[in-house]
């Protein structure tokens, strides 16, 4: 579900893909592996890691943390039941 959300969030815009590598994988999935698989595929893009407030406010606990902050531009909403105060 959240894959098909992202297509079609991107869908008009030219350039723009949702990325499956993830679900490819299988198993347990890290978003610095993700980034790091990312940008050696695609050296020359740039990435946007569009996450929730309540799970970035986290981030501190991510694998590999900061390093994770430098392989995306990390775009972070509110979801219902949170806000960016907790950030």
């Amino acid at each position: 579900h959240r894959l098909e959300m992202i297509r079609l969030a991107v869908a008009e815009l030219p350039g723009w893909t949702a990325s499956e590598l993830e679900l490819a994988r299988g198993g347990r999935s890290y978003t610095f592996d993700t980034l790091d698989g990312l940008r050696s595929a695609e050296p020359t893009s740039q990435f946007f890691f569009i996450t929730g407030a309540d799970a970035f406010a986290e981030v501190a606990s991510w694998r590999r943390y900061p390093e994770v902050l430098d392989l995306a531009h990390f775009v972070v909403i509110t979801r219902p039941g949170s806000s960016f105060d907790a950030l």
